[in-house]
């Protein structure tokens, strides 16, 4: 993994040297060339939803233990936080020790960089780093976010005069004789090991620390059991470190999140937006589009099939699923297969989750976010991560989807029923899938109604369906109250409960004005009564999720006309 993650470094021009690495920045401080000060500019869009900022590659940055060691306050060159650059007051002082940390960096480095002593001097000035607090607190600038300062119109970041004395000032830091010599074991190669090795950003959201997590670290005592310390238990190569630090950083800002899992993957070689069928499978998108790239799936999968293989189809994908706890990198799965594959899987994964809509409708081809949406009953609930990587892994791998995701689609249907609403056609979607990969091909369930299917549960369903419209047929405020009542009971025990529901069908249907309309509910009870031989006392899960599929294409083909 390790491995792959630094070629991926190495074939997109990503930084592997120490002390280097990409950060985003929101603000810059202006100044002219005769060291006026002109103001603060925002970086990126700070109207949107995410002020992400402009993200410089090659920003100076020092590792946790380079920030605490020594017992004096450090901080990082050239780019740091706000509250760090201007004096933001604060209870313990931290920001005023590190803002004389910060002036110190400066006014070090100004001998290599003149230009930086203008800087310094602004800082200084009480009047002017008044203004820019001013400044940043009217633009609602935060504490955390990151600042820069660019002169003339350009950033000093963005200059390399400085990178000789950033390397050797990272190298007064080390303490004599700390440097570990050694072959690291993602290359083979001989140098300088990685003794602690660089946080990973940007998973805060999945459980993450916001100043990083570790995805190796060496901190108990049963590291050092057989007399090694810190990094020369499984020894890296610093730059390798730092290529899969960046690495990690740059395909996480562009990963998927999916309740409580960061999906990271990427692709051995480059591949247009419409060929990327990880992002199609997991985000939102324009359901005009959809179906277009669905069919220009297919017709990949049809050109191999011919002999006539796109370029494409010989490509690898490689992919993650991350989470963050205590401080470290959790790697829930790692995987790598070819796209090919990937291509089918997809392809079929929609197939499987086409579904009639609630009105009659053509299906439509769920996102993967969306579906984890729908398989939550309250808006605050998330699907627990290991059921999100089961049903990922069905998605990409073409595996049967896991029974608790099937147990969670039932009581988001029940739930929706109770509260007189229609289910959802993405849950429906699901347990669909559901019964079609856990079943091994038997009778494959269909997008919409199959009248001819065996199952007594699927038509027990569609009794209810028309057992409810029937109820509300002279009052449509009253549709779905029948179902509301009666469905969880009549989905697990249907004789107790279609025994009365029966015999109270001809009460419903002297309640018709029309006697057409009296016929057409006839015909369809009758067509539905005489495919179900008898009546079971109980229903297993795997048919009350039937029982579930047959109420919902019942109800869309009422609804629709045409199925």
């Amino acid at each position: 993994m390790i491995r792959e993650l630094v070629d991926y470094a190495r074939t997109h021009n990503l930084i592997t040297q120490p002390g280097y690495t990409q950060k985003a920045v929101h603000w810059a401080i202006d100044i002219a060339p005769d060291g006026r000060y002109l103001g603060v500019t925002a970086l990126g869009d700070p109207s949107g939803r995410n002020h992400r900022g402009v993200t410089f590659s090659e920003a100076p940055h020092l590792e946790q233990p380079e920030l605490i060691a020594g017992g004096q306050p450090r901080c990082h060159f050239l780019i740091e936080t706000v509250a760090v650059v201007t004096n933001w007051p604060d209870e313990k002082g931290k920001n005023a020790a590190k803002h004389r940390a910060f002036l110190q960096l400066l006014a070090k480095a100004k001998p290599e960089v003149p230009e930086l002593a203008e800087w310094e001097r602004c800082l200084q000035d009480p009047w002017i780093l008044e203004k820019i607090r001013a400044d940043l607190k009217h633009q609602r600038a935060k504490g955390t976010d990151r600042i820069t300062v660019r002169m003339a119109g350009k950033f000093l970041v963005e200059r390399r005069d400085w990178h000789p004395w950033w390397d050797a000032y990272r190298r007064s830091l080390q303490s004599p004789g700390e440097e570990s010599i050694g072959t690291c074991l993602v290359t083979g190669e001989q140098g300088p090991i990685a003794q602690t090795h660089p946080k990973i950003m940007g998973l805060a959201a999945v459980g993450g620390n916001s100043a990083g997590s570790a995805l190796v670290s060496f901190d108990k005592d049963a590291f050092s059991s057989y007399g090694l310390v810190q990094g020369n238990n499984a020894a890296i190569g610093r730059h390798v470190a730092v290529a899969y630090q960046n690495a990690l950083n740059a395909l996480i800002q562009r990963g998927l999140t999916l309740s409580g899992i960061r999906v990271v993957y990427w692709y051995r070689e480059p591949v247009s937006a419409d060929q990327d069928l990880l992002a199609f499978l997991g985000q939102p998108r324009n359901e005009d589009r959809e179906r277009q790239a669905l069919f220009e799936a297919e017709r990949g999968l049809r050109q191999v099939l011919t002999g006539g293989e796109p370029v494409a189809m010989t490509n690898r994908f490689y992919m993650l699923l991350l989470s963050g706890v205590a401080g470290r990198v959790m790697v829930r799965s790692w995987y790598e297969g070819s796209y090919e594959n990937l291509q089918q899987n997809i392809v079929q994964w929609f197939s499987d989750l086409e579904t009639v809509r609630p009105d009659g409708g053509l299906p439509r081809l769920p996102p993967f976010s969306a579906l984890l949406r729908q398989l939550t009953v309250r808006k605050d609930e998330e699907v627990p991560a290991p059921d999100v990587r089961g049903l990922w892994e069905a998605a990409v791998f073409n595996r049967p989807i896991p029974l608790a995701i099937a147990h969670r689609g039932l009581n988001r249907i029940r739930h929706d029923i109770v509260l007189g609403n229609v289910p959802h056609p993405d849950v429906i979607a699901v347990m669909k899938s559901y019964l079609n990969r856990n079943r091994g091909g038997n009778r494959i369930m269909n997008r919409a109604l199959d009248p001819n299917r065996p199952e007594v549960s699927y038509h027990l369903g569609r009794l209810l369906a028309i057992m409810d419209q029937l109820y509300a047929a002279d009052d449509r405020d009253a549709r779905g109250l029948l179902a509301s009542r009666y469905f969880r009971a009549a989905s697990t025990t249907p004789l107790v409960v279609f025994g009365r529901l029966l015999s109270l069908a001809e009460y419903y249907l002297a309640r018709l004005e029309s006697n057409q309309l009296k016929q057409w509910f006839r015909n369809h009870l009758m067509e539905v009564t005489n495919r179900i031989t008898a009546i079971p006392r109980s229903l297993s899960f795997e048919d009350q999720a039937i029982f579930a599929l047959g109420y919902y294409h019942q109800l869309a083909q009422l609804r629709g006309g045409k199925n």
